[in-house]
This record gives structure tokens, sequence and C-alpha cells, in this order.
């Protein structure tokens, strides 16, 4: 086999990995998002559906697709135009989904809803029995740190899981971030719990 088959051969395969991984973090997220989305609506006066956000992941998959397709078919040209696409579309609309969850999520808790209960009843246990919960740990952990936009996404991120996890399963989330964050953050996060 030639240098430039080999390359080409390595560079797919590498994409399909990275892909792989990629699309188990991505399942988690929808998994979870869809239940926050679901409690949103239920208790925040259809919100979700009023601002279109279950409309957004119609689009969503088809860039998705566009990328697993240009995958299955070994065409670097067409996975060079389609991921960039899926990317800003997947950006955007994380954008526009914590536009419109945050300031709801806000309100609920001036309400005094208790979005605790609903986080550690309805939520989280659609995911944690997930053999993706793992990765999906230390995959949020690695990107909020690595994206922090100066402010504190990694910690906060944690800290709402430490608050949502029974003591049992804290011990286990807790090995997972702390082999995930660099020495700075994870004490920061500790300095955060009691």
């Amino acid at each position: 086999m030639g240098i430039v088959q080999w390359d080409f051969l390595s560079r797919i395969c590498l994409w399909t990995l990275v892909l792989y991984f990629f699309a188990l973090y991505i399942l988690t997220v929808i998994s979870l998002f869809c239940f926050v989305k679901r409690v949103l609506d239920l208790k925040a006066d259809g919100i979700v559906t009023k601002e279109g956000l279950y409309d957004l992941h119609s689009e969503l998959s088809t860039h998705e697709k566009a990328v697993v397709s240009a995958i299955q078919s070994s065409d670097i040209v067409a996975l060079k135009n389609a991921y960039p696409q899926f990317q800003e579309f997947n950006e955007s609309h994380l954008k526009r989904e914590e536009d419109v969850m945050m300031p709801s999520i806000k309100r609920m808790m001036t309400d005094k809803q208790p979005l605790k209960k609903y986080m550690c009843k309805e939520i989280l246990p659609t995911v944690t029995g997930s053999p993706n919960w793992e990765f999906f740990i230390k995959y949020a952990n690695e990107m909020l740190e690595k994206y922090h936009g100066g402010m504190p996404r990694a910690r906060v991120f944690d800290h709402a899981l430490w608050a949502a996890a029974t003591p049992e399963e804290w011990k286990v989330w807790n090995v997972w971030i702390k082999e995930t964050l660099s020495e700075k953050t994870y004490s920061e996060l500790k300095d955060v719990l009691p």
C-alpha cells in the first residue's frame, strides 16, 4: 500500500474514532437535554416548544447525517464541507438552547420549584446508568475546562453533579472528574464542596 493510500486511510480511521466518541457524547447530551427540555416544558409553560428548541434538533440531525455519510463513503472533500457546517450549526443551536433554558431555570429557582428533585428523580436517572456516562462526565469536564470563556464552567457543572448525586454516585464520579481536570481546577471544585 502506498504512502498516499495509507495517509488517506489513517485519516478516515482517525475521523471515524473521533466521531464515534463524539457520537457517544452527543447521545448522552441529547438524552439528558431531552429530559431537561421535557421537564422545562411541563414546569415552565411549554417554553421549549414555544421557542422551537425541539425543531433545532431536526436540522442538527441533517448536519450530523451529512458528516456520517461523508465518513461512511470515505469522502474527505465531503467531510471537509460537512463538518464545519455541522460544527457551526451545533454551536449556534447550543447557544440558542442556553439563551432560552437558563432564564427559565432561573425563574423556576426564584419561584422555589424543586429543581434538585426534578434533576435527581426525572432527568439524571435517564442517563446515569448508561455505559457512556463515564465518557460523558470526562469529556464534558475536559471541554468545559478548556473552553471556559472566562467562567468556571467545569466547576459549576461538577458542583451541580455533586448536588444531584447520591453519596455512592459521587464517590465514582469524583474519581472520573479528578482524573480529567487539571490540579488547579479540581482544587477550585474541592474549595466549593462541603
